[in-house]
């Protein structure tokens, strides 16, 4: 049995199917439930659960044939509706065959499963490394976060600025920082508006204007 070819296909989520291949190198259904299960073994692995195959479905996995898995089923993962795939039917397509019936076989590979699972939380960290730093900027630069729904204007010369129908309703101490502005207001530059369960505008300012807005000076 041992000297008979195998094709094994790409692990996905450490999920991979070997199947048997005749001497003219052609897939063929050559594993009963119990022969398939060592199998697995002989690889250093073990045959895969319903579950692990489904995950692995959720990753793209997919095959045309079906394999022996754990609960003694034979499933073909389907993502794609073919009529001559899996019964034309997507998902984990199953067949509650008799154990004796030969299918190819599920296994799965742990190892393979951990890389994965490595990854996603390398991808998960540098998010929120990302997160960080873009906070970290936005403090960085002074920012001013006012709780109400308004645009925050600023003059092209960026000597003054106004925030137009601004009511700061949860920070009255905030109020003096709107600035009227003396003459019509020119080009709009920056217009920033956030939605955080309600709006909430977002002014960036340098230390010198903050002051000079302090102060009534234009």
């Amino acid at each position: 049995t041992s000297a008979k070819k195998k094709k094994m296909n790409q692990s996905v989520a450490g999920v991979f199917q070997v199947t048997r291949l005749n001497d003219f190198n052609q897939p063929h259904y050559a594993f009963n439930a119990s022969e398939a299960r060592l199998l697995c073994l002989s690889l250093g692995v073990h045959i895969a659960s319903k579950a692990q195959v489904e995950t692995a479905l959720t990753r793209g996995f997919e095959t045309c044939r079906f394999g022996w898995i754990d609960e003694y089923l034979a499933v073909i993962p389907r993502i794609r509706a073919l009529i001559n795939c899996g019964k034309n039917q997507t998902g984990l397509v199953p067949w509650r065959a008799s154990v004796k019936k030969k299918f190819d076989v599920f296994c799965f590979n742990e190892s393979g499963f951990k890389k994965l699972f490595t990854a996603q939380q390398l991808n998960i960290t540098i998010s929120l490394i990302s997160i960080y730093i873009y906070i970290y900027i936005l403090f960085s630069f002074k920012v001013l976060v006012f709780r109400s729904c308004c645009f925050c204007y600023f003059s092209e010369q960026h000597k003054k600025y106004s925030l137009m129908d601004c009511q700061v309703r949860s920070n009255p101490e905030f109020t003096h920082m709107c600035c009227p502005l003396e003459e019509k207001k020119t080009k709009v530059e920056h217009i920033v508006q956030l939605f955080v369960n309600k709006c909430v505008c977002v002014a960036f300012f340098s230390s010198n204007l903050t002051q000079n807005c302090l102060s009534g000076q234009t």
